[in-house]
């Protein structure tokens, strides 16, 4: 199947659909540990696309484009889970630091307890072939 940016934009309008429109907000990013430990927990209101670049964002409850969160447990970020307001799960992905490949990036994976965990974008990628 080839995957053009408008089958691309469909595919996260119902991806959108899924998440958003199961309930009221917030809906939650939860990253783990490689042993299954809840790190961090990270809400959000909507995914928003912006018409100006394409590119689709997380908005917290402000409009903000930049979500972040306290961490709550020391640990090495592994991968997170996506549920929707009534915490059924959506998406699963890996957390990677940049340039390594996962669906979430950060400039760390090493997380303290009290540090905050910022995420500032959303990159969905599919494949091509």
């Amino acid at each position: 199947m080839r995957v053009d940016n408008d089958t691309a934009n469909e595919m996260v309008v119902v991806l959108r659909d899924k998440i958003v429109t199961t309930g009221p907000p917030p809906k939650v990013i939860r990253f783990f540990s490689s042993g299954g430990d809840t790190l961090c927990n990270i809400p959000f209101y909507d995914l928003v696309l912006d018409t100006s670049s394409n590119s689709w964002f997380f908005e917290d409850q402000y409009g903000s484009r930049v979500l972040r969160s306290l961490i709550a447990m020391t640990g090495v970020a592994h991968h997170f889970e996506i549920y929707d307001s009534s915490l059924n799960f959506v998406i699963f992905g890996y957390v990677s630091i940049i340039n390594a490949g996962g669906d979430i990036v950060f400039n760390s994976l090493d997380w303290e307890e009290e540090q905050v965990a910022i995420i500032s974008s959303l990159q969905i990628e599919f494949p091509t072939e």
